[in-house]
């Protein structure tokens, strides 16, 4: 597997990652 794939990989899954805080913390804070 290509590194830049990898990384590519491991890019999205932190920017899905920062998404779900997001989207939990608008939740809990009631903005949802």
């Amino acid at each position: 597997m290509p590194l830049e794939t990898l990384d590519d990989q491991l890019n999205l899954a932190s920017n899905l990652f920062d998404v779900k805080i997001e989207l939990n913390s608008n939740y809990s804070n009631g903005t949802f």
